[in-house]
């Protein structure tokens, strides 16, 4: 029983997030540039167009962390109001995103301490939107899904 759940997440709700993240990374960062029109940030290009496969490697598996700790939290505390799921979520990107920031805050010369002092609490804001967005659109495709099963 156990196997079949591990089995049906990696086949439904891994390519599902997949899908979520790649959309609103094109629509997020290529199509409305929302990271430049949050920061106004040159920095914001560099990471996601000059260093892209750094982008997106960090941002899916960070997103991957975030959404589906959540949803862990979620089923073991017995959340099911998608409201309290979302305020969840807020607060776990705000808990990682302060153990990264204490963690490059101390390494002068790297990139994510050049992106934390340039952009302080808007990085913050920036992923809370992104990750929000892109359990949304999670969500809606899972439930799109599951309506056929």
């Amino acid at each position: 029983m156990y196997l079949e759940k591990v089995i049906d997440f990696i086949n439904k709700e891994f390519l599902i997030f997949l899908l979520a993240f790649k959309f609103i990374v094109v629509m997020f960062v290529f199509i409305f540039n929302v990271p430049l029109f949050i920061t106004d940030k040159k920095i914001v290009n560099i990471y996601t167009r000059y260093h892209f496969t750094l982008f997106i490697t960090v941002e899916s598996i960070l997103n991957f962390i975030y959404i589906f700790s959540m949803l862990l939290i979620s089923d073991y505390f017995n959340i099911k109001s998608y409201y309290q799921r979302i305020l969840l979520l807020i607060l776990i990107v705000f808990f990682v995103s302060g153990i990264l920031y204490k963690i490059f805050s101390s390494q002068n010369d790297s990139f994510y301490n050049k992106w934390y002092k340039a952009l302080n609490y808007k990085v913050n804001i920036l992923t809370v939107l992104f990750t929000v967005f892109i359990y949304i659109t999670y969500n809606y495709i899972l439930n799109q899904v599951d309506k056929f099963q």
